[in-house]
């Protein structure tokens, strides 16, 4: 389960040793490499969840999927996904706090519309 950035990057690393060499047909000078795992939220950011998700969300330990793109030299994409019951929230961006707080939004429009 990945609680930092930092672990991610970890994973991110080993992955990109396990595929070095490896193109891509899009573009055969960019690589692609994308690492995967669990996140878990702090109680803080729970608490900020719209309260009906809030409680699915805790049932299940408070834990959503991520995943680190990296493409080519540029900044990594960071993006977290939550698809079970019905409810289907995917955010992404280039700050994995910037992430979470844009997932934390999501949750807060679910019953707005």
């Amino acid at each position: 389960m990945i609680r930092s950035a930092e672990e991610l990057d970890k994973l991110v690393r080993e992955a990109m040793k396990n595929t070095e060499g490896n193109t891509f047909p899009i573009n055969s000078k960019v690589k692609r490499v994308a690492a995967s795992a669990m996140i878990q939220f702090t109680a803080d950011e729970i608490e900020q969840m719209e309260d009906s998700f809030k409680v699915l969300f805790c049932a299940e330990g408070g834990i959503a999927r991520i995943s680190k793109y990296q493409v080519g030299k540029r900044k990594p994409t960071y993006e977290i996904r939550y698809c079970r019951h019905g409810i289907n929230i995917s955010v992404t961006d280039k700050c994995l706090k910037t992430a979470k707080a844009l997932f934390i939004q999501e949750t807060q429009q679910l019953n707005k519309t």
